[in-house]
């Protein structure tokens, strides 16, 4: 699933061809040239190839980044860099080199303001379901036009990113710790571009989202970021984290790589040492060939206080949650109506049976409610059996087009709606910032593939990046073409996002937005924005749903009665 839908292109294949000038910063590791993009009476200089951390190969993988070693003269950053090394089944024809060594990020900043003052700086942190994806794809032009200084980051991904044997041999976190290195880096070098360390938003989508929600839980990240945006993704997600109580463990994944590539696996020390002294092609060769035989996100974050270690995280991320122990930051978060909606479902293009219906109920409930081993099961005859009584018999729904929805919608719920509530309602028993939440429901009229699929998992991207306000048209297998209601969207999220970063509120009254006022969240008077044309600020009635409770209180004490997470 996640392969499949996390690996959309906002491209920022750019900037040839339209250069200007160059121009150069002194940062406070050195000088960087850059290139200057002129647009009306604005501009946008962009920087490329930025490194934040020492390159992690040799004695350093597996091991948490070290702040970036100065250089002399002028670093050429008008060029992208590689990507962060991944499975060789989700290249794709526009991606860049895997390099180890890719611990490199990139910035968009604008003309800065008359008044001189510092402009908020919004980190972006792209998903792939930590296992794909890069900085580079993603062009920050439409946000930073609106005076924010947008930056992209790599982190490291998939075995090097997020290995773990559960001790101190490699406690994993690899990756999270590279996105707790580049907000250090933000803090210590932004205001050579002109943005305001002491406002600073945290974004990303699918992984990158859970991955902003994982670094507000996260004791190491307190203090780098003051707003956080969370699009398709929570740390209470099931295959957000791996837990070392549940089946696949993250030892025995470690393990499985390690036999793959010949080395021990009875000492996690030398497992470690072998794996650090493979070629990184022969660990990529390994992880590609283990995706082809599991349903699962095999390397992941882990909370490591679970099996004693005490890093990144306090406790588990639902304890931290009910506790209190997270940032308190203003966010927003939300997620798509059809986020699961993959044309894979339903190659065939007619529908599901209910036959059809129980097997794809038995394939996800068999990989995410998997045995924890050999003395303890889970029961998931009576998993399922609530499922479908809340999606197929109590409704009453028979038609295969309806089926079929109504799969979709089990699989939206579970990944994203529910996970994303239940971290705002356990946020919202506490005093905190202000919550907004959202519903991403637009569909283009010229949108291509089966009208059943409809906004699918990453479709609010192109919106987002604003590629229907510039008429973008490189992304051909997203729309024939650009709507006008398609324009008015696009501009709508990259307002409430860069007004969200510069305020901390989508919809400020002090700018006089007589549109849709989005209201934060809150327990008494539960609401979200319905982000389609016309915008829609809507009651959110159905928080006592049986659907949503099913996933964020039945089946979770089904779990906890049987020790399965923590």
């Amino acid at each position: 699933m996640f392969s499949t839908v996390c690996t959309v292109a906002v491209l920022l294949t750019v900037v040839s061809g339209v250069r200007a000038q160059t121009v150069e910063v002194t940062t406070p590791s050195g000088t960087l040239r850059g290139a200057r993009v002129s647009m009306d009476d604005n501009y946008v200089d962009m920087y490329f190839n930025i490194p934040y951390a020492k390159p992690p190969v040799g004695d350093l993988r597996f091991r948490a980044p070290l702040a970036n070693d100065p250089w002399d003269g002028v670093r050429n950053a008008l060029d992208l860099g590689p990507q962060c090394p991944q499975r060789h089944n989700d290249l794709l024809p526009w991606e860049f080199p895997n390099n180890e060594d890719c611990l490199y990020l990139n910035v968009f900043t604008p003309k800065p303001p008359e008044s001189g003052e510092p402009m908020p700086v919004m980190v972006w942190i792209h998903g792939g379901a930590y296992y794909s994806g890069s900085g580079n794809l993603y062009d920050g032009t439409a946000l930073a036009k609106q005076g924010v200084v947008f930056v992209a980051i790599n982190y490291r991904l998939d075995a090097l990113g997020f290995l773990s044997t559960q001790d101190g041999n490699s406690p994993g976190n690899y990756g999270l710790l590279d996105q707790i290195r580049a907000l250090e880096w933000v803090r210590d070098s932004i205001s050579a571009f002109n943005g305001d360390p002491s406002n600073v938003t945290i974004c990303g989508e699918s992984a990158g989202s859970t991955s902003v929600s994982l670094l507000v839980m996260s004791r190491a990240a307190k203090g780098l970021f003051q707003r956080a945006i969370m699009q398709s993704g929570s740390g209470l997600s099931s295959w957000a984290m791996g837990y070392p109580r549940l089946d696949p463990r993250p030892l025995d994944v470690a393990q499985t790589l390690a036999r793959r590539v010949n080395c021990p696996t009875d000492d996690n020390s030398r497992m470690v040492d072998c794996l650090r002294d493979k070629d990184v092609e022969v660990i990529i060769n390994a992880t590609t060939a283990m995706s082809k035989s599991a349903g699962v996100i095999e390397f992941k974050p882990v909370p490591e206080t679970t099996f004693g270690q005490y890093g990144i995280f306090v406790a588990a991320p639902e304890a931290i949650m009910e506790n209190g122990w997270f940032s308190n930051v203003s966010t927003i978060r939300g997620f798509n109506t059809e986020e699961s909606a993959t044309l894979d479902l339903d190659p065939e293009n007619d529908g599901m049976t209910l036959t059809e219906f129980k097997a794809k109920l038995q394939t996800l409930t068999s990989q995410y409610f998997a045995q924890s081993s050999p003395a303890v099961t889970v029961d998931t005859d009576t998993i399922q059996a609530l499922i479908l009584d809340a999606y197929v018999t109590q409704p009453g729904i028979t038609k295969p087009d309806d089926l079929r929805k109504a799969f979709i919608q089990l699989e939206t719920d579970y990944f994203f709606v529910a996970p994303a509530l239940q971290e705002l309602k356990l946020m919202t028993k506490f005093p905190v910032m202000p919550q907004y939440l959202y519903r991403f429901s637009h569909r283009s009229a010229n949108k291509l593939g089966p009208k059943w699929t409809g906004v699918v998992h990453g479709d609010e991207l192109y919106y987002m990046f604003g590629l229907p306000i510039t008429n973008d048209t490189r992304i051909t297998s997203f729309v024939s073409s650009w709507t006008t209601n398609d324009v008015i969207v696009s501009v709508s999220m990259v307002t409430f996002w860069t007004n969200f970063a510069k305020y901390g509120n989508p919809s400020p009254p002090l700018l006089g937005m007589e549109g849709v006022k989005w209201l934060p969240w809150t327990p008494d008077e539960p609401s979200f924005l319905d982000i389609n044309e016309p915008l829609r600020f809507r009651p959110f009635e159905s928080l006592s749903d049986a659907r949503y409770t099913l996933w964020t209180d039945a089946i979770p004490k089904l779990l906890r009665g049987q020790n399965l997470i923590g």
